[in-house]
């Protein structure tokens, strides 16, 4: 027997890992399972599951806040119409503000809600609510599990996330043209928030690149459309650089498989990251990786094993940890080796499996 549940997201663009990991998952749903998918707008996220022949709703998911009480109360009629016109089985809530209106509609027609949270910091006035309106929830990593008390652990699930390796690892992918031969490239794949520090890595750039002209730092990722001051501060540091010419700023991109095919290193010097999902992507890719020691990342990577940690905040560790990965060949390989070999223990088959798994089980608890 068939069993749908709505997916909704967040966002309706890709802002991070998160809507990555929300489009793997609508589209991988096994039998007997369908997704419909709720979006906020008509952005990229809609246009990449409808070229999937997944069916998509556009429903706007306003800020909650008080004078906005008519969009609030509108959005969650309109989720309630989708749940009750579609004959839904479970509400799958990609996000904060997707589980506030989901756990709204869901509750209202008696349908569970799941609470995929993928942010380890404590939200004060709207955890209590959500765990509330929750029926579930998974957590990212047991970075993000930590968000919440001991007193409700008991619905709390960690599922890491899953990718699709052999689409990081077709052989088919070329470098991007803009990268002329004898460049050694170094990539942050990110969004330029700025709790991901780009300044940390820009400033350990410069440290290995004065004595090497042909490396070069591309910062792959879009603006943190909250925060102007911020990509006006780390754009007028690096019109400062003295190696400003060889630092470069790419955008958003649909593909960043090009992007970890040409580089010499993956450099993620966030705080508190969550989870890491480039710091997957770049050692199924077969690329080396550096990142901080907070969050999520430990969990994924071993320093010294399959990967390099630095404290975070430290531009000299980073840098330090740059020229390991570009003057240590032997170095290099080993990490790649076994990078390659961790990154097999994040595969979207079995992530899949174990989403339906838990999608079965909350299913059949509710019914």
């Amino acid at each position: 027997m068939k069993k749908r549940v709505i997916a909704i997201s967040n966002h309706g663009n890709f802002i991070g890992g998160g809507e990555h990991s929300f489009t793997d998952m609508v589209m991988n749903l096994n039998n007997p399972w369908t997704g419909i998918a709720v979006v906020p707008t008509d952005g990229k996220v809609r246009k990449i599951l409808t070229e999937k022949g997944i069916s998509v709703k556009i429903i706007q998911i306003p800020p909650i806040r008080p004078w906005l009480i008519r969009e609030i109360i509108v959005c969650i009629f309109e989720i309630r119409k989708v749940c009750l016109s579609n004959q839904v089985d479970l509400l799958y809530c990609n996000g904060s503000r997707a589980a506030f209106y989901g756990g709204l509609a869901g509750r209202s027609c008696g349908i569970p809600s799941i609470w995929h949270c993928r942010i380890a910091d404590k939200d004060p006035l709207m955890d209590s609510i959500l765990i509330c309106l929750s029926s579930h929830i998974i957590a990212n990593s047991q970075a993000t599990a930590e968000r919440f008390s001991r007193r409700v652990s008991s619905m709390v699930t960690v599922l890491y996330n899953g990718f699709d390796i052999d689409w990081l690892q077709s052989r088919s992918i070329e470098k991007p043209k803009i990268i002329e031969p004898s460049w050694k490239p170094i990539i942050v794949v990110s969004r330029v928030s700025r709790w991901k520090h780009h300044d940390i890595a820009l400033t350990a750039f410069e440290k290995v690149a004065v004595s090497d002209r042909h490396l070069h730092l591309f910062f792959v990722g879009a603006k943190d459309p909250h925060d102007q001051e911020w990509w006006d501060y780390l754009h007028n540091r690096v019109d400062r650089s003295p190696v400003k010419n060889r630092i470069h700023w790419i955008s958003w991109v649909k593909d960043v498989r090009p992007w970890y095919r040409a580089s010499k290193m993956l450099v993620l010097p966030s705080i508190n990251e969550p989870f890491g999902r480039v710091v997957v992507e770049a050692m199924a890719s077969g690329v080396p990786v550096i990142a901080t020691d907070s969050g999520g990342i430990p969990e994924i990577l071993e320093d010294g094993r399959n990967g390099l940690m630095v404290k975070a905040g430290d531009a000299d560790g980073m840098a330090l940890a740059m020229e390991t990965l570009l003057y240590s060949e032997a170095e290099r390989h080993r990490l790649i080796k076994a990078g390659l070999k961790r990154a097999k223990d994040f595969g979207l088959e079995t992530h899949m499996l174990q989403m339906m798994h838990f999608f079965d089980d909350l299913s059949s608890q509710s019914s």
